[in-house]
């Protein structure tokens, strides 16, 4: 009888470790991307912008030395498109750059601040969070009534200089609507740890 149910607990254990992995291999997914030292999961049902723009698509080149200046931005945007606009209707943004000096959130806020503000937006609140045990700044803005947009913003400096802003960008009609995608969105970020 023991081992009846020995053979019956392997088999069960081999049924179940084949199906974990047959879910793992379907769900690996489109929406866990990996980008320069951090990675994070993309609402599900959401779609990289160049996939679904393959004109708007980022030239690939060689590497030259403005490149190092730009940020790398990666897009996300729902499947709701606004019939009036034909905008859509959410995105999330990730930019990263590795600074060439060191720098701290703290000094550079103001001068994020301000940018945002000469740009045309109306701040409505901002203030600090951790995100994956990072010292984040956000600001929440309102675009300019043409626009039609609200915008939540998150600064991270980490000490290994290298500098993100986690964006999110909805209509104003569906801001409420897809807020609670990109809070789990941003909560599943996970940045590398140490100065290189």
């Amino acid at each position: 009888m023991d081992e009846e149910a020995s053979k019956l607990m392997r088999i069960i254990f081999l049924i179940l470790f084949v199906c974990y992995g047959i879910k793992l291999w379907f769900t690996r997914g489109d929406h866990i991307y990996r980008g320069d030292g951090y990675s994070i999961e993309f609402p599900v049902g959401w779609t990289d912008y160049e996939k679904v723009n393959p004109d708007r698509r980022r030239k690939k080149k060689k590497f030259s030395v403005e490149d190092r200046d730009k940020p790398k931005t990666v897009t996300y945007v729902t499947e709701e498109v606004d019939q009036d606009s034909g905008a859509y209707a959410a995105s999330m943004s990730i930019s990263s750059l590795k600074l060439e000096t060191a720098a701290w959130l703290e000094d550079e806020w103001g001068k994020i601040v301000m940018s945002v503000m000469e740009q045309g937006n109306r701040i409505i609140d901002k203030g600090q969070v951790l995100i994956d045990e990072e010292e984040s700044k956000w600001i929440f803005y309102e675009s300019p009534p043409q626009l039609n947009a609200v915008t939540f913003e998150f600064y991270i400096i980490t000490e290994g200089n290298m500098f993100y802003r986690i964006s999110f960008t909805a209509l104003r009609n569906s801001f409420d609507k897809y807020r609670p995608e990109f809070e789990r969105a941003k909560d599943t970020m996970k940045i590398k740890k140490g100065l290189f």
